[in-house]
C-alpha cells in the first residue's frame, strides 16, 4: 500500500472552530463595549484563539501509511513502524501499544464517545494518493489492525525500525504563538 491517510477525530474542527468564534466573539464585544481604540488588543487577542485552537484542536492527527502509523499529538510525533506494533485498543480513546510495552495515546482520538453514524463507517481503504479522513475512534482502529495485517515485515526483528519520537515543532510554535496571542492581547486590553 502506497496511500498515505491523515485521520482526524471528528470533533478536531468544531472545537478549533469553538475558539476561533470565542475570540471574534471578544473582538466584537470588546470593540462594542470600549470603542475602536479596544480594537488593536482585541484582534492580538482573536488571532491568539484562532491559533491556539488550530494547534491544539486541529492538527493533531493519527497519519498511517504502508510501513507504520505516526502519532501527530499536541506537542511531539511518534512514529511505530508495524514491526513494532503490537496491539490497538479503542475502549477509551485510541492507544496504540508497541511491542516493548509502551502504550501511546492518540490526542486526535480522545475517547470513543456516544455512537454515531461514523462509527459506522469504514476508513475506504485506497492503493495509492494520500486521503485526509474525518472519522470516530473505532474504525481508525479496525483500519490500523486491517493495514497492519497485510504489512509483511522483512529481516530479523532487531533489524526493524525503532519507535522514533520528535517534538513536533510546528504545533508548538502555533500552540506558543496562540497562547503569547491570547496573553498579549488581554494584557494590553487591562492597561488600555
Amino acid at each position: 500500500m502506497s496511500a498515505r491517510y491523515r485521520l482526524r477525530g471528528a470533533s478536531a474542527a468544531p472545537a478549533a472552530g469553538l475558539c476561533g468564534a470565542i475570540g471574534i466573539i471578544a473582538l466584537v464585544m470588546q470593540v462594542w463595549q470600549g470603542g475602536w481604540g479596544y480594537l488593536p488588543p482585541a484582534a492580538v487577542f482573536a488571532a491568539g484563539m484562532c491559533l491556539a485552537g488550530y494547534a491544539l484542536f486541529y492538527l493533531p492527527s493519527v497519519d498511517v501509511d504502508g510501513s507504520g502509523v505516526t502519532i501527530r499529538n499536541t506537542f511531539r510525533d511518534l512514529r511505530v513502524p508495524f514491526p513494532r506494533l503490537r496491539g490497538v485498543e479503542s475502549g477509551y480513546g485510541l492507544v496504540i501499544t508497541t511491542t516493548d510495552g509502551a502504550a501511546i495515546h492518540a490526542r486526535a482520538f480522545g475517547s470513543v464517545g456516544r455512537p454515531t453514524p461514523d462509527t459506522r463507517r469504514a476508513v475506504p481503504v485506497h492503493d495509492s494518493g494520500d486521503h485526509t479522513v474525518t472519522t470516530a475512534t473505532l474504525p481508525v482502529r479496525k483500519f490500523i489492525e486491517s493495514v497492519a495485517s497485510r504489512y509483511v515485515p522483512a529481516g530479523a526483528p532487531s533489524e526493524h525500525p525503532r519507535v522514533e519520537r520528535h517534538w513536533a515543532w510546528d504545533r508548538l510554535a502555533f500552540a506558543v504563538a496562540g497562547v503569547l496571542g491570547v496573553l498579549g492581547g488581554i494584557a494590553w486590553s487591562v492597561a488600555l
